[in-house]
C-alpha cells in the first residue's frame, strides 16, 4: 500500500527540512547535492536524482544523484530509454508514478530493477520554465502514490527556483570580477562628474 504523504505535519516537516538544506547551500552543484541529501534522509528513499536540461542541445543530463549504482548512472545519463522517460516528464510536464517497477513495462529502467528498486516517482522541475527532472525511488513496492508526486512537485519547484537563483548569483559574481575597482575607474575617467566634489 502506498505511503501517505497527506498528513499536514509530515508534509510541513519534509518541506521545511528540504528548504533549510537548500537555503544553506550556494552554487548549482551544492544546491543539488544538499537538497538530494535532505530528500533521501527525510523521505527515507533508496535513491534520488536530478537531471537538468542542457541549454545548448535541450538534452537531459544527470546533474546529481544519491544511491545510484554505476549502471544506474550510465542508464540515466546515456540510454535512450531514460532520455525518453525524462523527455516525457520535462518536455511534456508529466508526473510519473510507478508503484511496481518489476511489473511496469512502460518504464523500462533495467538498472533500477537490477538494484532491486520497486517503486519510483519522477516530476518536472519547473519554475517559469522547465529546467529538468527530480526523481526518487524505493526498494519497497507500491511505496508512492499520487500524493507523493504532488509533494515532490512542490520540492522540485523549490529546487528549480534555488537553481535559478544560484545561476543568477554566479553570473553576477562573474560580472563583478570583470568590473574594475572604483579607483581604477577614477584613474580612467578623472574628470567625470561622478568623481567631482
Amino acid at each position: 500500500m502506498a505511503e501517505s504523504f497527506k498528513k499536514p505535519d509530515k508534509i510541513l516537516k519534509i518541506i521545511s527540512e528540504v528548504n533549510e538544506a537548500i537555503s544553506l547551500s550556494n552554487g548549482n552543484h551544492s544546491v543539488l547535492t544538499t537538497a538530494l541529501d535532505a530528500l533521501a534522509e527525510v523521505l527515507k528513499v533508496n535513491c534520488c536524482w536530478v537531471q537538468v536540461i542542457r541549454p545548448e542541445d535541450q538534452r537531459l543530463v544527470l546533474a546529481a544523484q544519491r544511491g545510484f549504482t554505476g549502471a544506474m548512472r550510465w542508464e540515466m545519463g546515456t540510454s535512450p530509454t531514460a532520455q525518453d522517460l525524462g523527455n516525457l516528464i520535462a518536455l511534456y510536464g508529466h508526473k510519473i508514478v510507478v508503484p511496481n517497477l518489476s511489473r511496469q513495462d512502460a518504464v523500462d529502467l533495467k538498472s533500477f530493477r537490477m538494484a532491486r528498486l520497486r517503486s519510483l516517482v519522477a516530476v518536472p522541475m519547473t519554475t517559469y520554465r522547465t529546467s529538468g527532472v527530480l526523481g526518487i525511488a524505493s526498494a519497497r513496492e507500491k511505496r508512492f502514490g499520487q500524493d507523493a508526486a504532488e509533494l515532490l512537485t512542490v520540492i522540485a519547484g523549490m529546487l528549480g527556483t534555488a537553481l535559478e537563483k544560484a545561476e543568477l548569483y554566479e553570473r553576477v559574481t562573474r560580472h563583478e570580477k570583470k568590473v574594475p575597482p572604483p579607483d581604477t575607474v577614477r584613474q580612467i575617467f578623472p574628470g567625470h562628474r561622478a568623481f567631482r566634489k
